[in-house]
């Protein structure tokens, strides 16, 4: 793994981001696949394009060509990740986390860059996630949960976001277990973190992640990133979930494109969200410390259905059907939430916004003018900032003035 294939290097020209403000914009996974169809049926590999770009391609050939000739960014880029451990994978080799294609296909991104065991990619794994702020029995589910696959010899994958996340990866490496980290952003700041050197080094944890190594974090990779977390995972466990934001988001988009089997945990302190997921499909898990003789690896991949699927606890009656939130409706939530969040150190030009969420400017337009509707924001002139709205919005037409 330590050369890069020939269409690899192609690849990770035409997608790459080896500066902050390229001169040509790389394309993006749609773009990428559509290009890569068209050079199937041609009978082509995308190596054969670095040596002549055909004049048809469905891509603008000149921004291929200028993209294909950024060599020399390339070998900057791979020489500094590798003295940094990190090394570099197409959708085209053979190593290839083999979960991801199968259950992602043409979603599965075209580069992963990884650091550590990248055997942990397809062994048998557990996918823990759940709420920042999880209550105190969420987070001794979540280390019992860590705990537990490390004895068994499951993987443990998830996000490394504080809360669930990390206390379920930090409780399985303790154990003498192995962690798959999915990264949201900057990878090559998490290779030099203290806690994770030791289980890198020993085998223990493998760090990967589909965007830039030096990216900063966006909400719209928060949102995308779900998917890869659920697809390594031969089954996961949400311990604690809202009824918006990034877990809930995600579980209700893993039960709808069915990548793994998905349980949720129930308790008397759960979290709102999961009752509610209970309802969209997912299957109830309790305290862990009842689960008699039945292995966790028996209890999670059984393919059996019907009957009980809890551990211990009784089922609480689920409440009323609610609507799974639309992809888009949910990427607008997670967006909102995470601004509103962010006002409360004070007002914001839509650029400062759009700069912050590495979002388009018109994007985040769009959705501010959609927030001042529904009265969750404000607009303030002079200079033109957006803030909280503090006091629900009038019949008419209201600008505030500072």
């Amino acid at each position: 793994m330590g050369v890069l294939s020939p269409d690899t290097q192609a690849t990770l020209l035409l997608v790459g981001q080896f500066a902050r403000s390229p001169e040509v914009k790389p394309l993006t996974i749609a773009e990428y696949n559509r290009l890569a169809k068209q050079l199937l049926d041609l009978e082509m590999r995308p190596a054969d394009i670095v040596r002549q770009v055909p004049k048809s391609l469905i891509i603008d050939s000149d921004r291929i060509s200028k993209l294909l000739a950024r060599g020399t960014s390339l070998a900057l880029a791979v020489e500094r990740w590798s003295q940094l451990g990190i090394k570099v994978i197409g959708r085209g080799d053979a190593f290839y986390p083999s979960l991801l294609k199968k259950k992602l296909r043409s979603a599965a991104a075209p580069i992963l860059y990884l650091a550590g065991n990248s055997e942990l990619l397809d062994a048998e794994a557990v996918c823990i996630v759940g709420s920042r702020n999880a209550s105190e029995s969420g987070l001794e589910f979540a280390a019992q949960l860590g705990q537990r696959c490390a004895s068994e010899g499951l993987v443990v994958v998830s996000g490394d976001a504080r809360g669930v996340d990390r206390v379920a990866m930090e409780s399985a490496i303790e154990a003498g277990g192995s962690v798959t980290s999915v990264l949201v952003d900057a990878l090559a700041k998490a290779v030099l973190a203290k806690r994770n050197r030791d289980p890198i080094l020993s085998g223990k944890l493998v760090l990967v992640t589909p965007y830039d190594p030096d990216s900063s974090f966006t909400v719209a990779n928060a949102m995308d990133r779900n998917k890869y977390m659920y697809a390594l995972a031969s089954a996961a466990v949400v311990v604690d979930s809202d009824t918006k934001g990034g877990t809930w988001t995600g579980a209700v988009e893993n039960e709808k494109h069915r990548w793994t089997r998905a349980f949720v945990r129930l308790a008397n302190d759960a979290a709102p969200g999961n009752q509610r997921l209970v309802h969209l499909g997912l299957r109830p898990i309790a305290n862990l410390e009842r689960s008699g003789s039945q292995s966790l690896r028996q209890f999670l991949f059984s393919d059996a259905e019907g009957g009980s699927s809890q551990l211990g606890l009784p089922v609480e009656p689920t409440p009323p059907a609610i609507e799974a939130p639309h992809s888009a409706k949910s990427l607008y939530d997670f967006f909102i939430e995470a601004l509103t969040e962010w006002l409360t150190d004070g007002p914001q030009s839509d650029t400062a916004i759009a700069e912050r969420f590495e979002l388009e400017r018109e994007q985040v337009r769009s959705w501010l003018d959609r927030a001042q509707g529904s009265g969750v924001v404000q607009k303030l002139q002079r200079p033109t900032r957006f803030a909280i709205q503090l006091d629900p919005p009038s019949s008419g037409k209201t600008e505030v003035n500072s």
